[in-house]
């Protein structure tokens, strides 16, 4: 979650050398695969990630912070800027039917969620109601449809089998 773009995402991927972050800055937004490179200092236990922005005309070089606050990861940038992985249905999670297909949880208002459907290039914007551990997903042609969180697995399962996965 960036709070300087409350209606995008940021998904980071990948391990302790290189990563890449795609993102999005709002609903109706492009969608960038940007470069991160990842560097440890032992001597201060300390990880940093060098973002390149430049394609979303943003700087070339954005290092923020890996840490973590109340239990909850976190990436700190120098402008003050803090990134926070989200918890229980709030989130980046993949299809469990295609694991390319990308769906991006978001508040939209009260109880409302907006659910970006990412099938590649192309992005379908539901809504959705969360209730205790039950959401109901607006899909095209198919209007409350169940899904149950399982918050300790961090998926959530549909009655036709598909599982997504929170990364």
């Amino acid at each position: 979650m960036d709070p300087k773009h409350p209606k995008g995402y940021r998904l980071l991927v990948g391990d302790d050398k290189k990563a890449n972050v795609q993102l999005q800055d709002d609903f109706k937004g492009e969608i960038f695969m940007l470069p991160v490179k990842i560097q440890t200092d032992k001597n201060k236990e300390e990880v940093k990630l060098a973002f390149d922005f430049s394609p979303k005309g943003g700087p070339k070089d954005a290092v923020a912070i890996l840490g973590e606050k109340g239990g909850t990861s976190t990436l700190t940038f120098p402008d003050g800027n803090v990134w926070k992985k989200e918890t229980g249905i709030i989130g980046v999670f993949k299809d469990g039917i295609n694991p390319k297909n990308i769906r991006v949880i978001r508040k939209d208002k009260g109880s409302t969620l907006a659910v970006d459907l990412i099938n590649g290039r192309k992005t379908t914007t539901i809504s959705a109601k969360s209730g205790a551990s039950k959401v109901l997903f607006d899909f095209p042609g198919k209007l409350q449809d169940p899904g149950t969180l399982n918050p300790i697995e961090n998926t959530i399962s549909f009655g036709d089998g598909n599982i997504w996965t929170k990364f």
